[in-house]
């Protein structure tokens, strides 16, 4: 009974905090977390989800305004926090990839300045699709957004 209230509370606290949570669509999904703006967030088992919600909530909010964009540019994303390194189409195990049906994949680094960053760039990636190349000088100064 403490569990729930103390979830219920976090979820207050985040709505009252400027990011927008909401239930999934769909059934029970055991690695769902939350709709954050409009994002909807999963973690595998085994990722520490103490404050997750909290920071990808500041992210999104930070991420939107480095890009300048609504948060209708990123509704229906997809976000996956992974529990190892990802595939992203080449040899190597990434840290964050975005794919094509707007579903961004990130792994929980160490650093927090450094997980925004990570989820700016991702999301850098669904708010400018054509630009797979960062062509856009943006690129270059992700790591302002948290100091990263």
């Amino acid at each position: 009974m403490i569990q729930i209230l103390a979830a219920v509370a976090a979820l207050l606290f985040l709505a009252g905090c400027g990011a927008a949570l909401s239930a999934p669509a769909g059934g029970h999904d055991p690695t769902f977390l939350a709709v954050i703006d409009g994002v909807e967030v999963h973690v595998d088992p085994g990722v520490d989800t103490a404050g997750l919600a909290e920071e990808v909530g500041r992210a999104i909010q930070r991420s939107l305004a480095y890009w300048s964009a609504t948060p209708e540019a990123i509704a229906g994303v997809r976000l996956y926090v992974r529990a190892e390194g990802i595939n992203c189409g080449h040899p190597w195990l990434s840290t964050g990839c975005t794919f094509p049906e707007k579903r961004i994949e990130i792994m929980p680094v160490p650093d927090p300045p450094c997980r925004t960053l990570l989820l700016c760039h991702e999301l850098g990636h669904i708010i400018l699709p054509n630009d797979g190349m960062h062509t856009d000088p943006r690129w270059a100064d992700t790591y302002s957004v948290n100091g990263c």
